[in-house]
């Protein structure tokens, strides 16, 4: 499973707790407490969420008080809310726009995570992203629950499925793509390595095929296609017939437009050092 942006639902004392996640950066949530005030969510029963980055919006940051020196904090509970654990507190390098807080490196783990705000306005804010995974809270290695189908209103239930760790084909952990980054003008190699590709594999980057031109359990390698411009985040799905998704560990291939490419500059020659750009 990919760290992707979370769907999470709010609550808090702010008026709007939707407008947190509502996609509309320039809409604050409204929050005229004085002290105290605060925005959470919480994952049903028997899941965590493991964060890898949180990010919040701000709009028209005239007085930096209400979100530094401790005013505001990103705090995580794994006791439904009895107690919690201060994350993060934002500090002067706090700005207009996105501030992006990255545990990527050691992902938090809780099933509540909450804004705090000590001061009037610390809960004003445009919008809130969390990325990360919303999973099961036990390390058991495998899981088992009962599918369910519904057509037009009517619940069918299902054969119950199986999940287990060792039938999850999956990316090495880190260095599970290689190279990391390509030409938008296709035609490059990448190598996915990792265990499971134990049938036919299909590779879409960015919603592109990559040509699989070679395949074994642990290894496989595509040639890219070509890819115009469309701005978003990179995304990656590897495909193995009859096992499903590969688990990329949240890696992906990022397409660029490379310097000593004469497409970058119009067909023209690259700028020559000295010139501006």
């Amino acid at each position: 499973m990919s760290p992707k942006d979370l769907e999470v639902t709010w609550t808090g004392t702010g008026a709007d707790m939707t407008s947190l996640n509502d996609g509309v950066n320039t809409k604050d949530s409204i929050d005229s407490t004085a002290s105290g005030c605060y925005a959470e969510v919480t994952a049903r029963a028997g899941f965590v969420y493991i964060i890898d980055e949180v990010k919040i919006f701000l709009n028209n940051l005239n007085n930096k008080a209400p979100y530094t020196a401790d005013n505001l904090k990103i705090q995580g509970s794994n006791d439904a809310g009895s107690t919690f654990t201060d994350l993060y507190s934002y500090d002067e390098t706090i700005h207009e726009g996105w501030n992006s807080v990255d545990w990527r490196a050691s992902p938090e783990v809780y099933s509540t995570i909450r804004f705090q705000g000590a001061a009037s306005g610390s809960c004003r804010l445009g919008e809130v992203r969390l990325i990360g995974v919303h999973v099961l809270d036990d390390m058991n290695t495998s899981a088992t629950c009962t599918a369910e189908l519904t057509i037009e209103g009517t619940v069918n239930v299902l054969t119950a499925v199986t999940y287990s760790d060792a039938g999850t084909p999956s990316l090495n952990e880190g260095s599970g793509v290689m190279p990391r980054y390509g030409s938008v003008l296709g035609g490059e190699t990448v190598t996915f390595t990792g265990q499971g590709f134990t049938a036919t594999a299909t590779v879409s980057i960015d919603g592109r095929p990559c040509t699989v031109v070679t395949q074994s359990a642990t290894e496989i390698t595509c040639t890219t296609a070509n890819k115009p411009y469309v701005p978003g985040e990179p995304t990656l799905m590897i495909n193995i017939g009859g096992a499903g998704a590969v688990a990329t560990r949240g890696q992906v291939y990022r397409y660029v437009s490379r310097w000593s490419d004469q497409e970058t500059w119009g067909n023209d020659i690259p700028p020559l050092e000295g010139e501006a750009v």
